[in-house]
């Protein structure tokens, strides 16, 4: 858990296959990065990238698996 990136913590712990109600961020001390993480988790959930153009109108595709896409950088 990053908590100088609470919503990169999110997005990286969705590709990761963790469940929504697993955010490990306690709500008491730190209730913002907990709605951050939440946030970033719902942000990656709903997204849903072709990965780069490779020529007329054909995409290479994009699993979100590495947090190395140059489309949608997750």
């Amino acid at each position: 858990m990053n908590y100088n990136n609470p919503a990169q913590s999110g997005r990286t712990a969705f590709l990761n296959c963790v469940d929504r109600d697993e955010n490990p961020v306690d709500g008491r001390t730190h209730a913002n990065a907990k709605l951050e993480w939440f946030r970033g988790w719902d942000e990656a959930s709903n997204k849903k990238c072709n990965g780069i153009e490779i020529g007329d109108g054909n995409f290479s595709g994009c699993d979100q698996s590495g947090g190395d896409c140059p489309t949608c950088g997750l």
